[in-house]
């Protein structure tokens, strides 16, 4: 599994909620969704890059683009 480009993030969330971690979760997200994430501005959903991709916090990345670190070669 190659996530090279991955990188664990902190996420815009359900702001409604009474928990930190549903405002602000966590998530590993790919590098062409960060990618585009940075051309959106303002509306960007990725509040922070946090270092590089973290295996606890589960292959699947957190933009719903349907990539998986699983499915990285």
């Amino acid at each position: 599994m190659d996530t090279t480009d991955w990188q664990a993030c902190t996420l815009w969330g359900a702001m409604g909620s009474d928990s930190t971690d549903e405002q602000y979760p966590q998530r590993n997200v790919c590098g062409a969704c960060i990618a585009e994430d940075e051309k959106r501005g303002e509306d960007a959903q990725i509040v922070s890059i946090n270092g590089d991709y973290d295996d606890s916090l589960g292959p699947e990345c957190g933009l719903e683009c349907g990539m998986s670190a699983d499915d990285e070669d």
